[in-house]
């Protein structure tokens, strides 16, 4: 019983956590999203490789989307739904990428377009970063809603359905 008292409490602890830091990086890339969209370089209006879409508008879309995702983290009240929502954005990523991958292998992304340039980063180290965070948020997302359902499946009498609602 102590064990899952110990997961029940250190998943919401941990869980909080990663929900803050994850939105704190939803909105920093958001902001450098649009601050990049904002410039005047030469590869803003280039098609993205992989959706064919001209940079700039791809950049300000998933600008939205990012910062959507963040104010959810912070406002919403269904932790389960938060880590589902996590795990769907980073899949997509972790997707982009492997397209990325067989479209121009080799290819970084331009995930943030000319901030990278403006900040003095070089590129692939902000690509490695970038592939870092995605891990982070794929791999936490999944650990932890795995944990929330276990965690409910353990308090449940043996023999009951699962409550389709997430916990708060």
């Amino acid at each position: 019983m102590n064990g899952i008292r110990w997961l029940k409490i250190s998943s919401r602890w941990g869980g909080q956590v990663f929900l803050y830091s994850v939105a704190l990086i939803l909105i920093l890339t958001a902001l450098a999203k649009v601050f990049s969209a904002g410039g005047a370089a030469r590869i803003l209006a280039r098609p993205d490789p992989v959706l064919m879409l001209d940079l700039r508008s791809l950049l300000v879309a998933v600008a939205f989307v990012e910062g959507g995702v963040a104010a959810y983290l912070l406002l919403a009240p269904d932790r389960r739904k938060k880590y589902l929502l996590i795990l769907w954005l980073s899949a997509s990523f972790t997707l982009y990428r492997v397209f990325l991958w067989r479209v121009d292998p080799g290819g970084q992304c331009p995930c943030l377009g000319s901030a990278t340039e403006s900040l003095g980063l070089r590129p692939a180290m902000v690509d490695l970063m970038l592939k870092i965070v995605t891990a982070y948020l794929l791999f936490g997302s999944s650990l932890l809603l795995l944990s929330d359902l276990l965690a409910s499946r353990c308090k449940r009498p043996i023999g009951t359905q699962p409550q389709l609602q997430g916990r708060s």
